[in-house]
């Protein structure tokens, strides 16, 4: 990923001043503190969007955990069939785990990756600001430090 430059527009949403962004702003040498920013004040700004316009939040981390159970709610909510092509491209996916923008990867294993790469002081950092709404709360639960 290209290093963050600051929050932009973003420091100056609704979002940012209900979180208390004003109070402990990063400084753009904080990278950890800029991503975390970026991800919650993006991801607070677009579900509210999207709640406003009616629409739907597809959660990956939900969809890595059974894709085969989500997807095909995902599709009789939309009234379509469930071909058996798309049940043996879920599966077969599931089976490799390419590059990041690969479309064969062990979702599970891709959406848990973080909690085994990073450092437990970085991932109690990302909490930390995460954790500001009940969006990024649900990533923490009693199992991760």
């Amino acid at each position: 990923m290209e290093a963050a430059e600051g929050l932009g527009q973003l420091a100056k949403t609704p979002s940012a001043i209900r979180l208390g962004l004003s109070n402990c702003a990063p400084d753009n040498t904080d990278q950890i503190a800029l991503l975390a920013w970026t991800w919650l004040l993006s991801n607070v700004e677009a579900k509210s969007a999207v709640e406003h316009a009616k629409g739907w939040i597809l959660s990956y981390d939900e969809i890595a955990q059974d894709p085969a159970l989500h997807v095909k709610q995902l599709f009789q909510s939309l009234a379509l069939g469930w071909p058996k092509q798309t049940q043996q491209f879920l599966h077969s996916s599931q089976r490799s785990d390419g590059d990041y923008y690969s479309i064969f990867r062990n979702s599970t294993e891709a959406a848990q990756r973080w909690q085994r790469e990073l450092d437990e002081r970085t991932i109690n950092r990302i909490r930390d600001i995460v954790s500001r709404d009940q969006l990024g709360s649900r990533f923490f639960d009693a199992t991760t430090s």
